[in-house]
């Protein structure tokens, strides 16, 4: 590869940037946690949590990438060169594990895509909310407890064939370099993502019938809320999500970035262009749903005017308490293609309902890309970098490695996995941010790596240690306390507290249903024991890293 193609663009790396940032979780996560965190109330305390925790340790990332020029793990073992090699493959690895179920969840989408043009499959799915469980997925059931040996598992060939085109295509962009792949597919993406998203909010904001009252409950404002833990804690796992932070991309995307770009300021831009695109998505998905409501309303009740509007408003905000899990995939697998269905004219087959489901499945496609291309990225640039690998070749070993795994998630198993794995990444991920702040803090070359971009920034870091003193007294705190609460949701812990003292753990945001007992089934066994493998490659590649060094110095001797 030559040199042109191995630096971004100035506006190359702000797009790279705002693509890996802005992902699935803007958009179908994002709007259930603000309805369920107050409205107004959460958007308050993300915003905190986004100055206080994501972009202290975005601008940190970015920094260390630039000054080292390294990728993940050489710029961790630049400042400690066991524990930082050791943090930097684990995250490496994580990233890698994080991309094969993402893959999935796209091809689920990309899957939707499809079906939304067919009149036939879309009626079928439009009119039965578990149609695509059963149908695709081949998930007989939806209970993580009914799916407890490998006999009952069933193969979806349609969810195998999806995740090999999609995977062809994220190889395919990455193997054009970094110009011509993957700075041009966001030049796409994004803005393609924007027009997209910014016209279906117009849509349903000022053509739809209850749309406006959406907006009403996005940004109503709970006081209780503010005190309540766990709304603060699922604000710190948005914000994690949402910006891309310490899952390495924006170290590997700032070494490949001009030196002299201001990389504080891109940092601020990125950070509010993600979180201006959740909002936007917020609204339209409750834009949606409000307007549903209404029709559902109108067919019932015999309501006009403020109290038809607050009947609305109870309703939506009951059906997002009711069911957690509406800002997720329930939202697009089964709740938007009924109501996208309704409003095809009878004997239409394909209307206005299509348009709009295809319109929002693009849109979710274009996030999905851009942020798992820059997850690939990582895990390609880890091999490229530390085992002399030519490029092509580690792209090769992405994708063997990918289309070894994906053949779990082509199963019953994998919308029971996919939904282990989201956790269980997260709490790895925090564990190991944790460690890489530690590293970066602690560096005695922490000064050297601030003052040598101060002179590109207005922020002017080294005369205000600003950076170094909030991250030690509240962004490291901060996730410390989310590690210890990850941990008690995902060890079960939080069932065993639930039986005495519920109100407590309902505070600290601990997961408390079905807490009568706790059971150990398959799809988390086969999520353990994937992260187990990730364990065991992260040791041997720390091994096979430290005799490459042992061999460079006795040949220097």
């Amino acid at each position: 590869m030559n040199k042109k193609e191995t630096k971004f663009s100035a506006i190359g790396f702000i797009f790279a940037s705002i693509g890996a940032a802005v992902g699935l979780g803007n958009i179908w996560r994002f709007p259930e946690k603000m309805v369920n965190g107050g409205g107004s109330s959460f958007i308050i305390i993300y915003f905190l949590i986004l100055l206080m925790v994501c972009l202290p340790i975005f601008i940190l990332e970015l920094n260390y990438g630039v000054f080292f020029g390294k990728g993940v793990v050489k710029c961790f073992a630049k400042n400690n060169r066991f524990i930082g090699s050791a943090a930097g493959w684990k995250q490496t690895m994580l990233i890698t594990f994080l991309s094969f179920f993402y893959l999935v969840v796209i091809a689920w989408i990309g899957i939707g895509f499809v079906l939304s043009f067919i009149p036939m499959f879309f009626k079928d799915w439009s009119g039965d909310g578990l149609w695509f469980d059963n149908t695709i997925l081949k998930s007989a059931s939806t209970k993580e407890q009914e799916i407890s040996n490998i006999s009952s598992l069933k193969f979806s060939p349609w969810v195998f064939l999806s995740i090999v085109i999609i995977l062809l295509i994220v190889l395919t962009i990455m193997s054009a370099g970094l110009k011509n792949g993957l700075e041009k597919a966001n030049y796409i993406f994004v803005p393609g993502l924007f027009v997209i998203l910014v016209g279906l909010t117009v849509y349903s904001l000022f053509f739809l019938k209850d749309g406006k009252v959406g907006a009403e409950v996005l940004f109503d404002f709970d006081f209780k809320k503010m005190n309540n833990g766990k709304i603060w804690f699922e604000a710190t796992k948005q914000g994690i999500f949402s910006t891309g932070i310490l899952i390495g991309i924006l170290i590997v995307f700032s070494k490949k970035a001009d030196v002299r770009m201001d990389k504080n300021n891109e940092a601020i831009l990125v950070v509010l262009f993600d979180t201006f695109i959740a909002l936007i998505a917020g609204l339209l998905v409750v834009s949606l749903i409000s307007h549903d409501v209404g029709s559902e309303i109108d067919k019932e009740k015999q309501l006009v005017g403020n109290e038809r509007t607050q009947e609305i408003i109870k309703q939506v905000k009951n059906k997002f308490g009711k069911d957690s899990s509406l800002g997720g995939s329930q939202l697009l697998f089964v709740y938007l293609p009924k109501l996208f269905g309704s409003m095809n004219s009878k004997g239409i087959s394909f209307g206005a309902g299509n348009l709009l489901m295809m319109s929002f499945t693009i849109t979710l496609l274009f996030a999905a890309l851009s942020s798992i291309i820059a997850m690939a990225e990582v895990s390609v640039d880890g091999l490229q970098e530390n085992f002399q690998i030519k490029k092509r070749n580690s792209i090769i070993i992405f994708g063997v490695f990918a289309l070894i795994f994906i053949s779990f998630y082509s199963t019953s198993i994998g919308p029971a996995l996919v939904g282990k794995q989201d956790g269980i990444v997260l709490l790895f991920i925090t564990i190991v941010g944790v460690v890489q702040l530690l590293i970066f803090i602690t560096s005695p070359k922490y000064f050297e790596v601030i003052q040598t971009n101060s002179k590109y920034t207005f922020l002017k870091l080294n005369r205000f240690n600003w950076l170094r003193v909030l991250t030690c007294t509240i962004t490291i705190p901060f996730l410390i306390i989310l590690s210890i609460f990850g941990i008690l949701d995902i060890s079960g812990v939080n069932h065993i507290l639930a039986r005495d003292h519920s109100e407590y753990v309902d505070w600290l945001g601990l997961n408390t249903k079905n807490t009568s007992k706790f059971t150990f089934n398959l799809p988390q066994l086969i999520s353990f024991i994937m992260f187990g493998v990730s364990t065991l490659l992260t040791g041997l590649f720390v091994i096979l890293g430290s005799l490459k060094m042992f061999n460079k110095k006795t040949i220097t001797k």
